[in-house]
């Protein structure tokens, strides 16, 4: 899930040594971009990581999709 989609805290607390980005920080807002272009990208609901109802009729799982619809409702 989301949640455990995670980077340790240093990686946005110490600047890097050395490289073209040396002294820069990695931003938590930038992360989380990152982590919503990813889910996009593969066709997973953002906030739950599961992958879409489009997703799954794609891959011929429509009654899986109805399943899980039926039990979020």
């Amino acid at each position: 899930s989301r949640k455990d989609d995670v980077l340790p805290d240093r990686l946005f607390e110490e600047k890097v040594d050395g490289g073209p980005a040396q002294g820069k920080r990695l931003q938590r807002d930038h992360l989380e971009k990152l982590l919503d272009d990813y889910y996009e990208a593969r066709g997973w609901d953002r906030l739950t990581t599961a992958p879409t109802r489009k997703t799954l009729e794609a891959l011929d799982l429509k009654s899986v999709a109805d399943d899980l619809e039926k039990q979020n409702h």
